[in-house]
């Protein structure tokens, strides 16, 4: 494991998640190995990309799981030698997934060389550089500052081809809708409770 930090300074909306006079040091662990980073990562989904026929163009199919496809470039899954099942998400110059709510942890098993940015909004959280090891590789991060949006895009090969492919693509776990809306309900009933105890 690698430990990079970097610091930063946000709002969401109107709740402050870092005071402008005083920027918090966030830290960011890099794994290359899944059974490292899954423990680390807490609560995880996963999207394989088998889910879906070949051809497939990929946009908000796994909405349900929080993640929708926002670059503007096309996705295509499809039946790719050496990924794990057989299929991944052919993403050409660039994939770009946006969350539903701000996760803190993210892996991914691709090959070649591939880079991931963070986002949260258009602050940039961190950005792995170029990882990989030229054959079908697993890289995965956990952060204690979250994000919403991550793009990866892969190093260009001699001929300039840019594609970037993802096999397994997995991610902090998002509340549903309505169990995120019960969340708030409780919590606003906690609320109340103390407000009449005091």
């Amino acid at each position: 494991m690698t430990r990079f930090d970097c610091l930063w300074k946000v709002t969401l909306g109107s709740i402050a998640l870092a005071a402008a006079a005083a920027p918090c040091h966030a830290s960011v662990t890099s794994f290359t190995d899944y059974a490292a980073w899954s423990p680390a990562a807490g609560s995880t989904s996963t999207i394989t990309f088998g889910e879906l026929p070949p051809g497939t163009l990929v946009t908000d199919q796994y909405a349900g799981l929080g993640v929708t496809f926002t670059d503007p470039d096309p996705n295509f899954c499809g039946i790719v030698s050496g990924a794990s099942d057989g299929f991944a998400l052919n993403g050409f110059d660039l994939i770009e997934v946006t969350f539903a709510a701000p996760i803190l942890s993210f892996g991914w098993d691709h090959p070649g060389w591939t880079r991931a940015r963070f986002y949260l909004g258009d602050v940039l959280v961190f950005n792995t550089g170029y990882v990989g090891n030229g054959t079908w590789t697993f890289n995965g991060i956990v952060s204690t500052m979250p994000f919403d949006r991550v793009q990866l895009n892969d190093l260009p090969s001699a001929g300039g081809v840019h594609d970037v492919f993802v096999d397994n693509m997995h991610f902090s776990t998002i509340p549903a809708p309505h169990a995120a809306a019960v969340l708030g309900v409780g919590a606003a009933m906690l609320s109340r409770r103390r407000r009449r105890a005091m």
